[in-house]
């Protein structure tokens, strides 16, 4: 015997194929979620699509939700922002928002922070206390009298017209071997930005000698992964007030763009108005029965021809609004939002041999019990035996099992998006690695 769910599955469809809207709406939220039939996310987009061209507002917006995630359908951003735009128009809050979060991060429609705030303004009015934060986050610096602290200068008010000021910020303890690799790289990849390193009291002299960079120095205490991140949010969210665009990123992250696209990352930013973004995260891996041990006085990418996708490298870690940042910057109050033409380079796993070093050091790290019952950075603490598993023979056994694919992120980046979670504010991001690529000839001059 059928049960009532599948009753009203069958009543459902028949009014569906006789063209009711609503009836179409609920039989694709049922091939959602498998309730009264089999669960086909195809055929929730068939029906989603079928209401929405009715009119039918919330199938409006669940299919451009389906479209976004790449659920059910090939991805398409700009099909997903024009149903978005059809359901905003008719009122619905969460539409409304959707249409925010495409314009503030220029997913399927450039970049345009006045209309985010314009759509987060009409949910906001509507009571939505979620709007109503993003609108607060987004909201432009308020007008001071001139010369007061608080007034925004001719310039940044200008700030289209030129290229963004940047403040880029590391944070390091004795990295004698990765600190001046991160200097040299972004002052190349960023000339005219202001380079800031939290020195959490080196000891090996490394951060003795630093021109032109601006140190803050911190007495040496417990680690904990929250401290860490509630000091570099405030530093954001104050450097904001004077700077266009801040990045933070450990001291073994390094982000190109594109160099067929542009140079550095002043230009790439020049014509990227998006709100916040995370670049694509690789994982420069050790071939180590191919590869010999890295030599840092010459470029690395020369010496390592390997990378692999990491879904927890890909950190929200570009903002021109403020963020809050979680412990290990892979997630914010933010949605995940990627920028296809730039590039974070994880170095941790370049060389075996240094990875073992700076291993035996993070071991003795005094981590915070706190840090220790949360798990954060537990991969400071593997033994020798995981961390050569983990990070080398994994990634070598990958490469001779399945051998390299193209240096492509599309169904990454698409797997990264539907997966990404979003708790209480926070968007989560899932953790997964791709198969063994080749980084391609025109990054070797990268660094």
């Amino acid at each position: 015997m059928p049960d009532d769910h599948e009753k009203s599955a069958v009543a459902c469809a028949t009014a569906a194929h006789q063209g009711h809207a609503e009836a179409q709406f609920r039989l694709a939220v049922m091939h959602c979620t498998g309730q009264g039939v089999s669960q086909d996310l195809a055929q929730a987009v068939l029906w989603y699509r079928r209401a929405a061209e009715q009119g039918h507002r919330y199938a409006q917006y669940n299919l451009a939700v389906m479209l976004l995630r790449g659920a059910g359908t090939e991805p398409d951003e700009e099909a997903a922002f024009d149903w978005s735009v059809r359901a905003a128009e008719q009122g619905g809050p969460e539409a409304q928002i959707l249409l925010g979060d495409l314009y503030a991060t220029g997913c399927g429609v450039a970049a345009d922070r006045a209309a985010a705030r314009a759509w987060y303004q009409k949910a906001a009015a509507q009571g939505n206390a979620a709007a109503a934060a993003k609108l607060a986050a987004i909201a432009p610096p308020q007008a001071a009298s001139p010369g007061s602290p608080d007034a925004e200068p001719v310039a940044r008010r200008d700030r289209r017209q030129r290229a963004d000021t940047i403040a880029i910020i590391t944070m390091v303890y004795n990295e004698s071997a990765n600190l001046p690799i991160w200097l040299s790289h972004y002052r190349r990849m960023a000339p005219s930005a202001n380079l800031f390193v939290i020195d959490h009291s080196s000891d090996d002299g490394s951060t003795e000698h630093l021109p032109g960079v601006n140190k803050i120095p911190l007495p040496r205490d417990e680690l904990d992964e929250r401290d860490r991140v509630s000091l570099v949010n405030s530093l954001q969210q104050g450097f904001l007030r004077y700077y266009d665009v801040v990045i933070y990123t450990d001291c073994d992250e390094l982000i190109v763009p594109d160099p067929a696209k542009a140079a550095t990352i002043e230009e790439h930013l020049l014509h990227r108005r998006y709100s916040y973004a995370s670049p694509i995260g690789i994982n420069i891996v050790h071939i180590v029965d191919a590869e010999p041990p890295i030599d840092f006085t010459r470029p690395l990418l020369a010496q390592r021809r390997y990378g692999q996708f990491d879904a927890q490298m890909c950190k929200p870690i570009i903002t021109r609004i403020p963020l809050r940042w979680q412990p290990g910057f892979h997630s914010c109050n933010w949605p995940i939002n990627v920028d296809d033409d730039l590039y974070l380079f994880h170095t941790k796993q370049i060389d075996k041999d240094h990875a073992l070093r700076r291993q035996q050091l993070s071991r003795l790290f005094p981590w915070s019990s706190d840090a220790i019952a949360a798990d954060h950075s537990v991969h400071h603490r593997y033994d020798d035996e995981r961390l050569l598993r983990e990070l080398f023979l994994d990634p070598t056994h990958d490469l001779r099992q399945q051998g390299v694919r193209a240096f492509a992120f599309g169904a990454e980046i698409a797997r990264l998006r539907e997966e990404t979670r979003e708790l209480s504010g926070i968007y989560h991001t899932p953790a997964f690695k791709g198969p063994i690529v080749e980084i391609p000839a025109l990054f070797r001059a990268a660094f």
